[in-house]
């Protein structure tokens, strides 16, 4: 006769639990109960077998035994043929109480006990990464932060396939600020790729777009990467919910400009600046920031003298400039420097050293260590003859060179000088023929 174990469960559950928590007999109650608990399992009852496992639960529970109750789900997890979705609902239930625990010693006692019994197990691996980032978030709290990004790094979410996307770019992001917390940027790079920005093209992804993108630029100005913190604002500027709120636009875009002048001259940084240039209406509205582009940008020598108080104003007011203003300001300086050197070298062919300086409103040394150091950086082509105190801006010619480029020039006189006498040819035919009518 087939005997009904959920019915059977219903009936011995309330008078075990009992027995448990009125009469004191914890260990008693749990050993009937993993006996009926066996009966459920080998019959592969689902319902009964689940019923037990929590019921285990709750009596460890509310008896206030947190030891017991971590070892009697190992206990089940463990079991010979024991079914998934019985160790799924046991675990889920037990996640419950990590908040509930008394001291912090028990607290990591049982998230550890937790988190051996999930180990390796693929149908409870979305509560095994729960658990580390709580034990993780615990370490951090204590000050451990190199043990704290050290935990989280054991889980690899982006191979989860039941965690959803915005808890998978939750764990990611909370990787890469640990690690850039620890201080170890490499690896911040490496978790940091694991991200697509694709994954931000959804509304409701933008608060994890912006937290992504302010990572980026905190591991950028680790690597003095001004044009890539640049484009990290520019990409923040572009969020909905950054464009809806004028501050932070606005503080956005000042960032976004600031950056991007203080980035090294390139094809990259040059067509930047005209995007925005040409494409960026808001940024009419800063005035200040507009002219700083339009300067970097011309073909005209930019004064220094007078750019340098309102630019140092402009950082001021910028939480990120505080820390460091001084250095920031000698960097924009020296992109300044490099840019009016940049309209010598396209405007003159040769140039005194001492005149140079005092048209940049520097002196001599630096004048000449400014371009020296473009020419290493490619910049521009120059030679600089010391004992004359000249600087030639291109490349010296070749006798070759200065051959071809000569018989090139005659080609094309002689080319001109066809051509002219062609068209006069023709002129007289057409004359002759008016002439002769």
């Amino acid at each position: 006769m087939e005997v009904d174990l959920m019915e059977m469960v219903s009936q011995q559950l309330p008078v075990l639990r009992d027995i448990a928590l009125k009469e004191g007999k914890l260990e008693d109650a749990i050993e009937s109960l993993l006996g009926l608990e066996k009966q459920a399992r080998l019959a592969a009852d689902l319902q009964a077998t689940t019923a037990i496992c929590l019921g285990i639960v709750d009596i460890c529970k509310d008896a206030g035994n947190w030891r017991a109750l971590a070892e009697n789900v190992s206990l089940i997890c463990k079991r010979r043929g024991q079914l998934k979705e019985a160790i799924v609902k046991t675990i889920q239930k037990c996640m419950e109480f990590v908040p509930l625990l008394p001291s912090k010693e028990e607290k990591l006692e049982y998230i550890e006990a937790l988190r051996v019994v999930t180990a390796g197990r693929i149908h409870v691996e979305l509560e095994s990464a729960r658990l580390t980032r709580i034990l993780s978030t615990i370490r951090e709290e204590e000050g451990k932060v190199a043990e704290a990004a050290d935990i989280l790094q054991e889980i690899q979410v982006e191979t989860y396939g039941s965690m959803d996307k915005k808890e998978k770019l939750d764990f990611l992001l909370e990787q890469v600020r640990l690690c850039m917390d620890k201080g170890d940027f490499i690896r911040a790079a490496i978790i940091n790729r694991k991200i697509s920005t694709k994954a931000f093209d959804g509304v409701e992804f933008q608060d994890e777009k912006i937290r992504y993108y302010n990572q980026v630029v905190r591991y950028r100005l680790h690597e003095k990467d001004y044009l890539g913190v640049s484009k990290c604002y520019h990409a923040i500027l572009h969020t909905p919910s950054v464009e809806a709120v004028e501050e932070k636009w606005i503080e956005a875009l000042k960032y976004c400009v600031l950056f991007l002048a203080l980035s090294s001259f390139g094809e990259e940084s040059s067509d930047f600046i005209h995007r925005l240039l040409t494409t960026e209406k808001r940024l009419e509205e800063l005035t200040s920031f507009r002219l700083l582009l339009k300067e970097l940008s011309s073909s005209e020598l930019v004064d220094w003298m007078g750019t340098e108080g309102k630019v140092t104003d402009m950082m001021a007011l910028l939480p990120l400039f505080k820390q460091g203003l001084e250095s920031y300001v000698s960097v924009l300086k020296t992109r300044i420097l490099e840019h009016n050197i940049r309209v010598f070298s396209e405007c003159y062919k040769a140039l005194s050293l001492q005149r140079m300086a005092g048209l940049l409103g520097v002196d001599a040394q630096e004048a000449e260590s400014a371009v020296s150091a473009m020419v290493i950086d490619g910049m521009i082509v120059a030679k600089i003859d010391r004992s004359g105190g000249q600087i030639t801006f291109g490349k010296t010619k070749t006798a070759e060179s200065v051959l071809d480029e000569w018989s090139g020039d005659i080609d094309q006189l002689l080319k001109l000088v066809d051509s002219t006498c062609y068209l006069i040819n023709k002129e007289n035919v057409m004359m002759s023929a008016v002439k002769a009518k």
